[in-house]
């Protein structure tokens, strides 16, 4: 590959945010300044969330509350205990069968 050329990853990326979609996985995006949507910036924060060992803001603790409380029916944000938010956003495993 050459110095100045880029991948087809980031060459399509490129494309959707010249057209105004989310760069993750070209859907309608955000306004204000964003490159990707709302459904793919909860699920970047949760996997964030999982990866730094963090819980999500709950009323009552210290912090400000999410961005996302505005775009998604806050009684569904707050309402989750962290058991239930744990078993929402890890994804399921599946089971490998013996070779």
């Amino acid at each position: 590959m050459a110095e100045n050329a880029i991948s087809r990853q980031l060459a399509w990326q490129r494309r959707q945010v010249a057209l105004g979609r989310c760069r993750v996985c070209g859907g309608e995006r955000d306004s204000g300044g964003t490159t990707i949507c709302a459904p793919c910036r909860i699920e970047r924060r949760a996997k964030a969330r999982l990866r730094e060992g963090t819980r999500p803001w709950e009323p009552g603790r210290p912090g400000r509350p999410p961005t996302e409380s505005r775009l998604v029916d806050p009684q569904h944000v707050t309402s989750l205990s962290y058991a239930a938010w744990l078993a929402r956003v890890t994804p399921p495993k599946t089971e490998r069968k013996p070779a």
